[in-house]
C-alpha cells in the first residue's frame, strides 16, 4: 500500500515506517494495551529536575549535551507528570528527541571499535561494552542512579555508594 509523503523532516518517514513496524510486532504479541499511567510521582519529579541539571552541566562541561542525557530528561519530564495532556506533550517531546538520535546514528560511519560483533554479539552485549560519552568506562561499569562504579572515576555522573550500601 502507497500513502502520500507526509514528513517533511529528513530521515522520518524511515523512522516512522520502523517504529510502525515494531508497533505491529507489538500488537501481533501482546494485541492492544490499556495500562494505567503511573506517572506524578515526586520521585519522578526529583529525577527530571537531575536529569535536566545533567544536561546543562554536559552543555557547561563536556563537548556539550549527550543524547542518552536529553533523552533521559525528556522521559523523566514525562514521568513526571500527571496531567494526560501535559504527558501527552512530554511523551511527543521524548519520541522527537529518539526519531533526532536515530537520525544521527544513521547518518555516522560505520563504527570501528572493539564492541563485540558477529551473530553471537546480543544488543545487550555490544550496549555494555560501548563506552560512556563522559569518562570511556564501558557502560557495563555504570550503574543506573549511580553513573560510572570505577572508583575515583571523573566520570560527572559518578556518585560514591551511600553509605552503609552493599556496593
Amino acid at each position: 500500500m502507497s500513502y502520500p509523503t507526509l514528513f517533511t523532516t529528513s530521515g522520518l518517514k524511515t523512522f516512522a515506517e520502523a517504529v510502525d513496524t515494531e508497533r505491529q510486532a507489538q500488537l501481533a504479541k501482546w494485541g492492544d494495551q490499556k495500562h494505567p499511567d503511573g506517572t506524578g510521582a515526586e520521585y519522578y519529579v526529583g529525577m527530571a529536575d537531575q536529569a535536566r541539571d545533567d544536561v546543562e552541566h554536559a552543555a557547561e562541561s563536556l563537548s556539550g549535551p549527550r543524547w542518552a542525557l536529553i533523552l533521559l530528561e525528556e522521559v523523566y519530564e514525562a514521568l513526571a507528570e500527571s496531567d494526560p495532556a501535559k504527558l501527552r506533550a512530554e511523551l511527543i517531546q521524548a519520541a522527537a528527541v529518539i526519531a533526532a538520535w536515530v537520525s544521527d546514528l544513521d547518518r555516522r560511519p560505520a563504527p570501528e571499535d572493539d564492541r563485540p560483533t558477529g551473530p553471537s554479539a546480543s544488543p545487550t552485549a555490544v550496549l555494555l561494552a560501548s563506552r560512556c560519552d563522559a569518562c570511556r568506562h564501558t557502560l557495563n561499569r555504570h550503574a543506573n542512579y549511580a553513573g560510572c562504579t570505577v572508583p575515583l572515576c571523573v566520570c560527572g555522573r559518578f556518585q560514591p555508594p551511600a553509605e552503609g550500601s552493599d556496593q
